[in-house]
C-alpha cells in the first residue's frame, strides 16, 4: 500500500534504484514524510520521530547475522555508550554501532522495524 501511495515520489527521484529499497523508501515516507535531502546515492530524513536521523543508502549491503538480509536502512540516536558497554555491544550484532566521538548509536539494517529492535536493546545497555 505504501508504494502505491508514494509512488509518483519515488518514481521521480528514485529512478534506477533496487525494488526492495523502494519499498523501504515508500514506508520510510509513509511514516515521515519525504526526506529532506535527496542524492543519486541516499536519502536523508532529518529528526523525525525518535530518530536523529534516518539514511536510506541504495548500495545494498550484505550482512549475514542473524540471518542474511541487506542492509540499506540506518538510523541514529543521540546516545553515549558507556566505555564498559563497548564489547558486549559489540557481541550483540555489528548492525547496531556506537559512533563515540559523535554520542551516536546507529543502527542499520533492511527496516525499520529490525532496526527499532537493535537500537531498544542497545538504549537498555545504561
Amino acid at each position: 500500500m505504501a508504494m502505491q501511495e508514494h509512488k509518483a515520489w519515488i518514481d521521480e527521484n528514485m529512478t534506477g534504484w533496487p525494488e526492495s529499497t523502494k519499498e523501504i523508501a515508500a514506508v520510510t515516507i509513509s511514516s515521515y514524510g519525504p526526506p529532506q535531502m535527496v542524492g543519486p546515492e541516499m536519502l536523508v530524513w532529518g529528526k523525525s520521530g525518535p530518530w536523529k536521523r534516518i539514511q536510506l543508502h541504495r548500495e545494498e549491503v550484505p550482512h549475514q547475522f542473524p540471518m542474511p538480509h541487506k542492509d540499506v536502512l540506518q538510523q541514529f540516536v543521540d546516545f553515549e555508550v558507556p566505555a564498559d558497554k563497548f564489547d558486549e555491544l559489540a557481541s550483540y550484532d555489528g548492525s547496531v554501532v556506537a559512533e563515540r566521538t559523535a554520542g551516536e548509536l546507529r543502527v542499520s539494517g533492511s527496516s525499520t522495524l529490525a532496526n527499532e529492535r537493535g537500537s531498544v536493546w542497545a538504549l537498555g545497555m545504561r
